[in-house]
């Protein structure tokens, strides 16, 4: 996968869950450290929410809301969710 990031065939990552990244922690940091310094956006687990919300009928901005007031960090680590990144998860789906 990474070999494919690096070929710029790669621009998201959607894991279920961190222990599906890497066999021990470190590994894991390192890999998603590679991605991050390639552009690649790393995801785990909340797309699922975004996903279930989504089709639920919520709006972006009721996404956008519970989001945060559940303190889910973005793929950056911030507290404050945009708008377009869950508007460009919810239409993967």
């Amino acid at each position: 996968m990474i070999r494919r990031c690096r070929q710029k065939k790669i621009d998201l990552v959607l894991l279920k869950s961190i222990s599906r990244s890497a066999r021990n922690t470190v590994d894991c940091l390192n890999y998603i450290r590679a991605l991050r310094t390639l552009g690649i956006v790393v995801i785990f687990g909340v797309v699922k929410q975004i996903y279930d919300s989504f089709l639920s009928g919520h709006s972006i901005r009721m996404i956008k809301k519970k989001l945060e007031e559940q303190g889910i960090l973005t793929t950056k680590g911030g507290t404050v969710w945009s708008e377009a990144a869950i508007r460009s998860t919810s239409a993967a789906s």
